[in-house]
């Protein structure tokens, strides 16, 4: 699904390796370099500053937490936070039913048990921050999907942690397998029968070029990354509100949230949760799934 999900880079910056990590103590320009974030586009991470996040956004690790690394076995073995249990998020598309919108519960709990992780312990998760493609949004939904309810959310992800001091390990040190028991949440989850019927708000996070090309019928268009700072943290939960304000939205009425695969929608269904917004649903089968059954198109 990550290849899947638009991997333009319509609206990304991309500033000189000097540029972006200038603002890094020297020690850190050898950890970047070994985990292969020095040389690539995207944007660095200042540090992480505390801020008044209810529950979801955390400026560290959790004590006691288990921690899990949304951004792939790739990235993973290039480097990541000791302890880290990975997966990653193309198994959210891996694990979609025939009606390819609707996951299936067991073989998402069965690749999270798989990698160490089990419910019944809060989780810490990171991702690619302003790297990627809202990995860390989306590994957040399929827990919270299966009935999660202790999971928090690393400020800015991986790159964000680095720049604060962790020093990575590439050591093979992810925890054993575990039993990941579901208490599904179903209505964190929208379908294209839902979404055809809709009558709240429903959250188009692609790219504004994507979202001009065709976009759902009546959807509002507020890129995902739009809720990222240029260093890859959240910007401040009263600035997303303005602009959610800008759309009409103000957390009264539940959201639906869609994009192409479903994983940026991941990422705005966090932010959303973040805000303390209640209702939140993710259509994953987004625009994609949209398309194949016949849904109208907005130009």
């Amino acid at each position: 699904m990550g290849s899947a999900e638009g991997r333009s880079a319509e609206g990304r910056r991309c500033p000189s390796a000097l540029a972006r990590w200038a603002h890094l103590p020297p020690a850190a320009w050898g950890l970047l370099a070994s985990v292969g974030q020095i040389g690539g586009c995207g944007t660095g991470v200042s540090g992480v500053q505390a801020r008044a996040w209810p529950q979801v956004i955390v400026a560290e690790i959790e004590p006691g937490a288990q921690i899990l690394d949304a951004r792939g076995a790739d990235a993973w073995g290039r480097g990541h936070i000791p302890g880290a249990a990975v997966i990653d998020i193309d198994l959210l598309d891996a694990a979609l039913a025939e009606d390819g919108e609707t996951p299936d519960p067991a073989r998402l709990a069965a690749a999270l048990g798989a990698a160490g992780i089990r419910r019944d312990a809060p989780v810490t998760l990171y991702g690619s921050g302003a790297e990627g493609w809202g990995d860390d949004g989306a590994a957040y939904w399929i827990l919270r999907y299966l009935g999660h309810d202790a999971v928090t959310v690393l400020d800015g992800g991986f790159l964000a942690w680095i720049s604060g001091g962790g020093t990575p390990t590439r050591a093979r040190d992810a925890p054993a397998p575990q039993a990941f028991s579901v208490a599904l949440q179903p209505d964190l989850l929208a379908r294209t029968e839902d979404v055809a019927a809709l009558a709240g708000p429903l959250l188009d996070v692609r790219s504004p070029a994507e979202f001009s090309a065709g976009h759902i019928p009546g959807a509002l268009s507020w890129p995902w990354d739009q809720a990222l700072r240029p260093e890859g943290t959240l910007r401040d939960p009263e600035a997303l509100e303005r602009d959610l304000a800008d759309l009409g939205l103000d957390g009264s009425a539940p959201v639906t949230v869609y994009c192409e695969r479903g994983i940026r929608a991941g990422h705005g269904f966090l932010v959303l949760e973040a805000l303390g917004w209640s209702g939140s649903r993710s259509y994953i089968g987004s625009m994609t799934r949209w398309l194949d059954s016949g849904g109208p198109v907005e130009r």
